[in-house]
């Protein structure tokens, strides 16, 4: 057996070294049943290809009626976890898998059509494709849709790349043996957890190792139940553990890729071996790594004249998503991008504050929420904080921190993802709103970190006369995945006029 020993100087600064160290038998005991399960996997991927669609659809249909039956044990474990008393929010991370899992199904009965006739997978009805400047758009989301009213949500394939219909599902089955992947879970959603490994076995036929978050080990006896036809099929087995099982994990041989959802000091310790390689000094390791490091995600309002209304709607809004899980999601709000002058800016923000104000605080249950807090606090003294008088044990009062300087290279909040409720707000000079929207684009994209997520507000006016300069916004955006959302003046209706999803189309 392979050992290994841990050098912690702190909670993220892991240094993971092969190591004859003698362990703990209990120690000893867990990597042996990782070896195992390991080894399950390896013994059995062959047969996962051998799976017809059919079959995949019935595992699905398994799947989606073990989270029907174990949902309300879900809902319960998670919102005891996370100290909240409404369930809806956490009943959303169980529709999430069922509503993919129906996806993919309908995926599996077009292929299975397409292998009857032995013709490339055609979609019935086919998704509508628009082609704008040699640039292919599919339709995946449309407005009128039961299941999310009023979004539209476009892929936008990378330019000169040609459309594809499943062909890349289908390549998969060419391989002589499927990978065996490591997953390494997210902590803070139990829903991403099972799509990535739903991804990993159904879109790329890879058998999974996953290991859970320890912040969500409570989550191991739901994946068990849920997961039960593939588990039975030894082409996912998971475990519980944290730096030490996951370094085990990263460096056994068996391992052929990766995935993990997490800060980018652990990508850089599994990927490089260090928090802060130097690509030039340190090689990197050589398993492919794919991951979701989070985001300063900013939100872009392209100014126009907004009704009061507009304004208080859209606080609303914003102050759910900032309050959403304690903000502990990656594609949180965090940056407010506005027009230097706007003559709305003072008054959203008064409202986002009322708004905010309004809401109860919430429970900071991720590791080092408290600390990341204080440190934003103290680098920037002008915060204010809502609800401070309600603030006790792990309660953290909402902060808002305005008119943070855009001129500083190195400043704190643009650099580092708090990961807690704290939202920033930056006023950028223009000379209207097309300037606006040039130098907000190279605003986001060269001194926020990360690349997940960005919205952008606009106005029906603004919209109308500047269509092709918000056009110009959202394609030059460095994000995966950018909103567009159209402020209406009727409040009770909003949409997302665009999502932008810059991966490429996975059917």
């Amino acid at each position: 057996m392979i050992r290994w020993t841990v050098r912690r100087t702190s909670e993220d600064d892991i240094a993971y070294n092969p190591s004859n160290i003698r362990m703990s038998v209990e120690r000893e005991i867990a990597f042996k049943e990782i070896q195992e399960k390991v080894q399950l996997l390896a013994d059995h991927r062959k047969e996962w290809l051998k799976v017809t669609f059919k079959e995949r659809s019935a595992i699905l249909d398994q799947i989606v009626n073990n989270c029907q039956r174990v949902q309300t044990k879900w809902v319960k474990l998670a919102s005891e976890a996370k100290k909240v008393t409404e369930t809806t929010e956490e009943l959303n991370n169980v529709w999430i898998i069922i509503r993919l899992c129906r996806q993919l199904q309908y995926t599996f009965e077009e292929a299975i059509k397409a292998q009857e006739k032995d013709k490339p997978i055609q979609f019935t009805p086919p998704p509508k494709v628009m082609q704008v400047d040699g640039q292919y758009r599919v339709i995946v989301q449309d407005p009128s849709s039961v299941t999310l009213p009023g979004i539209q949500a476009e892929v936008w394939i990378h330019p000169g790349k040609p459309l594809q219909q499943g062909g890349l599902l289908m390549e998969t089955f060419q391989q002589e043996e499927p990978l065996i992947s490591l997953v390494l879970g997210a902590g803070n959603q139990s829903s991403i957890s099972m799509s990535d490994a739903l991804y990993k076995l159904f879109n790329e036929n890879q058998v999974v190792i996953f290991k859970h978050n320890p912040v969500l080990d409570y989550f191991y006896d739901i994946m068990e139940e849920v997961f039960q036809p593939l588990i039975q099929r030894n082409v996912f087995h998971h475990v519980k553990g944290g730096a030490d099982e996951g370094a085990f994990l990263c460096h056994l041989d068996q391992i052929d890729t990766i995935h993990m959802t997490g800060s980018e000091k652990v990508f850089n310790l599994i990927h490089w071996g260090s928090p802060k390689p130097d690509p030039e000094t340190q090689t990197p390791q050589t398993k492919p790594i794919t991951s979701e490091l989070g985001c300063v995600t900013p939100w872009i309002f392209a100014g126009g004249d907004w009704s009061d209304a507009d304004l208080k709607y859209h606080a609303n809004n914003l102050a759910g998503c900032i309050a959403q899980n304690c903000s502990f999601n990656c594609v949180a709000p965090k940056v407010l991008v506005f027009p230097k002058d706007w003559e709305h800016k003072e008054k959203f923000w008064t409202l986002l504050q009322e708004h905010m104000n309004d809401l109860p605080l919430r429970f900071a249950y991720y590791p080092g929420a408290t600390d990341r807090f204080a440190t934003f606090c103290q680098k920037y003294p002008q915060t204010k904080l809502i609800r401070e008088k309600d603030t006790h044990d792990l309660y953290l009062p909402w902060a808002m921190i305005d008119d943070v300087p855009t001129n500083n290279k190195t400043e704190y909040c643009f650099s580092n993802e708090a990961f807690c409720p704290i939202i920033t707000s930056v006023s950028i000079e223009n000379s209207g709103i097309p300037d606006f929207l040039e130098k907000a684009t190279k605003f986001c994209n060269e001194k926020l970190w990360g690349n997940l997520s960005c919205t952008i507000l606009v106005h029906p006016a603004v919209q109308k006369i500047y269509d092709r300069e918000v056009e110009t916004a959202v394609k030059n955006l460095k994000y995966g995945c950018v909103g567009n959302f159209q402020v209406e003046n009727q409040v009770e209706e909003f949409q997302v006029e665009k999502i932008k999803l810059e991966e490429g189309f996975i059917v």
